[in-house]
């Protein structure tokens, strides 16, 4: 059964038995929004999310510099220290009383961090236990005074260094001994938190009614598209992945941006297709739709909006499809 439609709001009518498929940000729907199940009987709206992908999320993935290795290396974000005080030995090296190392962390944006040392508690020959305390300072600001080192075996010592501490672009970490005695180290790493991820696609209803033979549906429809979630939801989403933009001050769109960049590195680095996120603040433009059913059959149908919903470790952030981006369909009973 088809439907003569003229409109401006460019719709898609589903046919019965017909199959579906939608690409959209590199996942592909399947799954059609529902028809109506009799007369004036209209599907739930909005329909029960459907999972196009899990994935994981870190701005910093791990990384280290290992020094019981001939040749350390480093990653990209991750410099070879600049030391003073400083005696290299077989296997590990050694700050020596007032000793340091300095490391270049690059951000892509302010985040909090974690910064795992690997080192020994140094004892002093004429007492028994370590003496060894260290100290960690990130761009010029205490983040660690004087913690005491108790281990002489290899263990890892653990440090959050706070958002914000960091800035966008280079940081310098010191780590520095604080004791008499020097600290044994033989390795340091970086990373973030990783966070689970997912995105799902639902259906929203936004236009539907019943028609008799020879009335015509001819109505303008509000067609939002764009972030629907809530300054608060979209920092809270955007802190959740790691993120620092706040969102007052005119900083949603630049929050939108980190949060699309990330997740689309996220999601492709994941999958075998590439994810390029696009998503921008809410906006709503007027559309009009003229629908008349034909010959003598009565007709109920609904139109249907296409979202998409990412959740980051239990917080939500969705998505409206407005028809530039996502498919605008209309199912109907009788199909």
């Amino acid at each position: 059964m088809n439907m003569a439609m003229t409109q401006d709001l460019p719709c898609m009518l589903l046919d019965a038995g017909s199959d579906f498929s939608y690409s959209v940000f590199g996942w592909t729907v399947t799954t059609p929004p529902p028809s109506p199940s009799g007369d004036g009987i209209f599907a739930q709206s909005p329909t029960t999310p459907a999972l196009l992908q899990n994935a994981s999320s870190q701005l910093v993935p791990p990384q280290s510099i290992a020094f019981n290795t001939a040749n350390p290396s480093r990653t990209a974000l991750f410099s070879m220290p600049l030391y003073s005080g400083f005696a290299p030995s077989t296997g590990f090296w050694n700050l020596q009383s007032g000793g340091s190392a300095n490391f270049a962390l690059q951000l892509a944006e302010a985040t909090n961090v974690t910064l795992t040392v690997t080192c020994a508690g140094v004892a002093n020959p004429n007492t028994t236990g370590s003496q060894s305390y260290i100290s960690v300072s990130v761009n010029g600001q205490q983040v660690v005074s004087n913690q005491f080192v108790a281990n002489q075996n290899w263990h890892d010592e653990t440090f959050v260094l706070d958002a914000a501490k960091m800035v966008q672009g280079e940081n310098t970490i010191v780590i520095s001994d604080s004791g008499q005695q020097g600290l044994w180290i033989t390795a340091v790493g970086v990373s973030t938190a990783n966070v689970p991820i997912s995105a799902s696609y639902f259906w929203q209803q936004i236009g539907a009614g019943e028609l008799n033979p020879g009335n015509t549906y001819n109505r303008s429809i509000a067609v939002t598209s764009g972030n629907t979630s809530t300054d608060t939801e979209t920092d809270s989403f955007a802190e959740t992945l790691g993120l620092t933009v706040g969102i007052g001050g005119g900083g949603i769109d630049k929050a939108l941006f980190g949060i699309s960049a990330q997740l689309s590195t996220s999601f492709t680095h994941t999958s075998t297709t590439a994810h390029s996120l696009a998503i921008s603040q809410q906006t709503t433009s007027s559309y009009g739709v003229n629908i008349t059913p034909p010959g003598a059959d009565k007709v109920t149908f609904q139109i249907w909006q296409l979202c998409l919903q990412y959740e980051a470790n239990g917080t939500l952030l969705t998505q409206a499809l407005g028809p530039n981006d996502g498919p605008i369909v209309i199912t109907q009973y009788p199909a």
